[in-house]
């Protein structure tokens, strides 16, 4: 594994795999180019073992790979957290706020 550069907090290996795409199991398969990129911290850290990230798109880099997910993660967490402490997605309780506040999770998403 290598740094991506010297002031990287990870270092970085990543292979190219061909990956079946196709979801449904009574369909054929649906071969594509993939990237497995693995990282681990520069320092050991027990906080961050480090980790695995698949992309579908074979030609990014994988600077570029870790940084989209990065971002993307952000906004995963903030949608679980307001799914979880605003009570959203629970309109099977019966309460309206609850529905109202589902309706609007929708509309933002």
């Amino acid at each position: 594994m290598r740094p991506l550069n010297r002031q990287a907090r990870y270092k970085t290996a990543s292979l190219t795999v061909s990956i079946n795409l196709e979801t449904n199991d009574r369909q054929p398969t649906r071969w594509g180019e993939g990237r497995l990129v693995f990282r681990a911290p520069v320092r050991a850290c027990h906080k961050d073992p480090g980790g695995i990230v698949l992309c579908t798109d074979a030609t990014l880099g994988d600077a570029k790979i870790l940084e989209v997910y990065a971002v993307r993660w952000s906004s995963e967490v903030d949608c679980k957290e307001i799914k979880q402490h605003l009570g959203f997605l629970k309109e099977q309780s019966g309460r309206y706020q609850l529905a109202y506040a589902s309706v609007h999770l929708a509309a933002i998403r």
